[in-house]
């Protein structure tokens, strides 16, 4: 088989040799829990019970990103491995780990199954996608504090299951996941007696049934927002949200709504394209970037360099302070996902996350940010060059200047409505100088 196209994230060498050694006996132990599951829901508790299990083994000081990093490259190598032996359990294997997991061992395994079917291998019944249909949900929550709860009951291919999902609101107004369950429909209609029984206090708490959209619409928002800051390290339940993105998946794709993004996957995919994890690790990167204030006349501009690892909401900040904005209008990013295309709205669940290395890959490409909700300001962000940052100059640094002092949105004449591609988002070189 050729994989080469999919190659393990890390060279072995990057792992502990422990966790190399076992490769061999973790891919044939899972082997014979998936050949003995007589059920899609069975091979799949059996895998996101490996995930677990290598999560717990990882250094307490990993990230989450660096955990999820490593879960990645070992399944790649236990899938390296199994490969070389075809059988149908491997396929029916390798179809379960392509949807459940880090998006990086999710594609190899999508793509060596593919090449097993085309070599002729059968896959197990049971490793088809099941039909997925949500039986029943509610939602529980208290808008003082903002903390709420939800509970969704599923039937996957006849076998019913269900979730229980706490999460709350944090300081920039984003529903945090604290914790996942996973449980059988008997503890999820447990849970909707006990939470009903709480005190009622009119405008401040509720509880309500919900529909399939209802239902979707939550998850989407909690999956791509991620968990709540812990103190202690990783969140524990981390590795179940793996469980809950695929099942959010599965009831878009039977809504024929959009797919849905996770958090996990979205910093992952980040730190990759930055190289973080490259050997030899790359040099610190920083940005001198130039923010146009579009429409201004005389032209309004800052020329400002750039540390490491800025985010889209602490550039919203430098932006404001460059200005010498109020932060008192509503703000957004938006960005291209391919290079010719229309820039979209970045949700703002992502800005705490997503970091301008990411969007910003080179030269000459640009974001916008909006401020204002009536007649805003468009301003285009345009990386000018990359540079290894002095570690005894703080960042960021105003290097030039360009034009006055702008007021807030609505003080100055300015078009009714902005059109993204005014500003020449995404075009190398083509953003107003």
């Amino acid at each position: 088989m050729d994989l080469s196209q999919v190659p393990p994230l890390m060279p072995a060498a990057r792992l502990s040799p422990g966790m190399v050694a076992m490769v061999p006996d973790v891919a044939a132990e899972q082997l014979d829990r998936i050949g003995r599951s007589r059920h899609r829901y069975e091979a799949e508790l059996s895998l996101l019970a490996l995930c677990e299990s290598l999560d717990e083994n990882m250094p307490t000081e990993f990230t989450s990103a660096s955990a999820d990093l490593n879960t990645a490259n070992i399944l790649m190598l236990v899938i390296e491995h199994l490969v070389q032996t075809p059988s149908p359990s491997v396929l029916g294997l390798l179809m379960v780990a392509a949807d459940l997991g880090p998006v990086p061992s999710r594609r190899m395994a999508a793509e060596a199954a593919r090449q097993l079917k085309a070599a002729g291998v059968q896959p197990p019944r049971w490793a088809h996608a099941a039909p997925l249909k949500m039986l029943r949900a509610w939602g529980h929550g208290d808008r003082v504090p903002d903390e709420h709860s939800l509970g969704v009951v599923f039937s996957y291919g006849h076998r019913e299951h269900g979730f229980v999902v706490p999460f709350a609101g944090d300081d920039l107004g984003f529903q945090r996941l604290k914790q996942v369950w996973v449980q059988t429909p008997e503890l999820v209609d447990q849970s909707r007696a006990a939470v009903r029984e709480l005190p009622r206090l009119r405008s401040v708490n509720y509880h309500e049934e919900l529909d399939d959209t209802n239902v979707l619409d939550r998850l989407r928002e909690v999956l791509e927002t991620g968990p709540e800051a812990s103190t202690e390290g990783r969140p524990d339940f981390r590795v179940r949200t793996y469980l809950l993105h695929l099942r959010a998946r599965q009831l878009a794709a039977a809504l024929g709504e959009p797919d849905v993004e996770a958090s996990y996957d979205l910093i992952l995919a980040d730190s990759i394209e930055r190289g973080e994890h490259a050997i030899p690790a790359p040099a610190p990167t920083g940005y001198r970037i130039r923010l146009t204030l579009e429409g201004s006349r005389p032209q309004t501009w800052r020329r400002i360099a750039l540390g490491n690892d800025v985010t889209l909401l602490k550039l919203h900040e430098i932006v404001q302070w460059a200005f010498e904005w109020q932060n008192v209008d509503l703000y957004s990013f938006a960005a291209h996902e391919m290079e010719d295309d229309d820039p979209d709205p970045v949700p703002g669940a992502r800005l705490s996350y997503t970091r301008l290395g990411s969007l910003l890959r080179r030269p000459g490409t640009s974001i916008a940010y909006l401020y204002g909700d009536r007649n805003p300001w468009l301003v285009t962000i345009e990386s000018e060059d990359a540079f290894v940052p002095d570690p005894n100059v703080k960042y960021p640094r105003l290097i030039e200047v360009g034009g006055g002092v702008p007021g807030e949105p609505g003080e100055a004449d300015y078009v009714d409505e902005v059109d993204l591609r005014d500003a020449g988002i995404g075009s190398a070189g083509t953003g107003s100088r």
